[in-house]
């Protein structure tokens, strides 16, 4: 139902960049309504007059919750899943030979919502500063929600190949794929534990 000005705004050559199967993550229901800005934050809540107040409810001191601070909220519990992340993501890194530069660009994606996060992009070669450029074109919030550009896999196969590694079962791709999940996983760890603190430690559905 779309007019035609509509479908033209959207960037097709950035959509059709990205790399992974946004349908078949399990989180895809909770990126939409993240993607789109309709998750009923507090600042949102608030406004629609749904909620007394707009502050975050995990009781940081931030008095307005909104999308920008989903995955900064500096509440200890929840600046925990970060770590828990560069975990996880380290068992991968070995398991897949990820990329060494590629690692350090995914850990600098986690130090922008989380400072603490060690990274290094010092000594970064054009093709991955090419990667950094375009990966910013799909937005800050990108790889949390699981959108990784297509080059992640050309430069991932292509350190595969320099190190004689296997390549001929899409290693690469998989390995991207795994990193993306983990990283969309997060975010909705981020939203699961914001709810938690709303209903003091009851079940809640929410998507």
């Amino acid at each position: 139902d779309w007019t035609y000005s509509q479908f033209h705004k959207i960037d097709w050559v950035v959509f059709h960049s990205i790399t992974n199967k946004k349908a078949s993550f399990p989180n895809h229901l909770f990126v939409i309504k993240w993607l789109n800005h309709i998750l009923p934050l507090q600042a949102r809540q608030h406004r629609m007059h749904l909620s007394p107040s707009a502050a975050c409810p995990s009781t940081c001191g931030s008095l307005r919750e909104d999308e920008l601070h989903l995955l900064r909220c500096p509440h200890p519990d929840r600046c925990a899943l970060y770590p828990a992340l560069v975990t996880k993501l380290q068992q991968i890194f070995q398991h897949h030979h990820v990329d060494p530069w590629l690692r350090q660009l995914l850990l600098s994606g986690i130090a922008a919502v989380h400072p603490a996060t060690p990274c290094n992009l010092t000594a970064l070669t054009p093709p991955y500063r090419a990667l950094a450029n375009k990966q910013a074109r799909l937005g800050p919030h990108a790889l949390f929600y699981g959108f990784f550009h297509r080059d992640w896999i050309t430069l991932q196969e292509a350190y595969l190949r320099s190190q004689q590694k296997p390549t001929e079962r899409n290693q690469s791709c998989h390995a991207i794929e795994l990193l993306a999940m983990h990283f969309q996983a997060t975010a909705r760890a981020q939203w699961d534990l914001r709810n938690h603190h709303l209903h003091k430690g009851q079940d809640t559905h929410q998507p």
